[in-house]
């Protein structure tokens, strides 16, 4: 892909774009809906928390991108699904299904920000996929000796559905699993679409 030519530094500005797009984008349908139909105090409380979480994700995108590499702590993997799966569902009209090991590993140690952020690309992927009136799962589990992270859509397959932005956040969630010395997999899930896993090892 042409993205791998690029300069590290070109990748780093052009990925941070991206990533505040996909704020803004959540963002916007936000107000969409907000403008279409005026919600209730609730929802209204609702929708502004929505809005608040992503400023404060935009605002930690843009000091990440200042600041650099950041020192490698442990990760709260269920948080950062739960956190991820809530962002998105916020805005997609199609079913979400979300599976969560009740045991999760506390042995993954990296930048947090970098997994929310690959999770939210995998998953834009598969909305998009999908479609409004389709299925998205995702799935999180770990085996004796590593963790998956694994996304899943009723699409049409892997190369068919349409490109979007998928092909730089797609080199973003290969550094990912690199970094951690692990891999992604591709294969055809469960609803008929395209899975996508991230495998890393688990260091006990």
């Amino acid at each position: 892909m042409e993205d791998q030519a690029v300069r590290p530094q070109d990748f780093e500005a052009r990925r941070l774009a991206h990533d505040l797009l996909q704020s803004v984008v959540i963002v916007q349908s936000i107000l969409a809906a907000t403008r279409l139909s005026p919600p209730d105090a609730d929802r209204l409380d609702s929708n502004l928390a929505i809005i608040a979480t992503e400023a404060h994700h935009m605002a930690q995108l843009c000091q990440h991108h200042i600041d650099g590499p950041r020192h490698r702590l442990p990760i709260d993997v269920v948080q950062v699904v739960q956190g991820v799966v809530a962002r998105v569902g916020a805005v997609y009209p199609g079913a979400l299904e979300v599976e969560i090991e009740e045991d999760p590993p506390t042995s993954l140690v990296g930048d947090t920000l970098d997994w929310e952020r690959s999770l939210l690309n995998l998953l834009e992927n598969a909305c998009r996929a999908a479609g409004d009136d389709g299925k998205v799962s995702v799935r999180c589990f770990h085996t004796e000796s590593s963790l998956h992270l694994v996304v899943g859509d009723s699409g049409p397959g892997f190369g068919e559905a349409p490109a979007g932005r998928s092909s730089l956040g797609m080199l973003a969630v290969s550094k990912l699993a690199d970094d951690h010395g692990g891999h992604i997999e591709l294969r055809r899930g469960e609803l008929g679409g395209a899975q996508l896993s991230i495998v890393v090892p688990l260091h006990r």
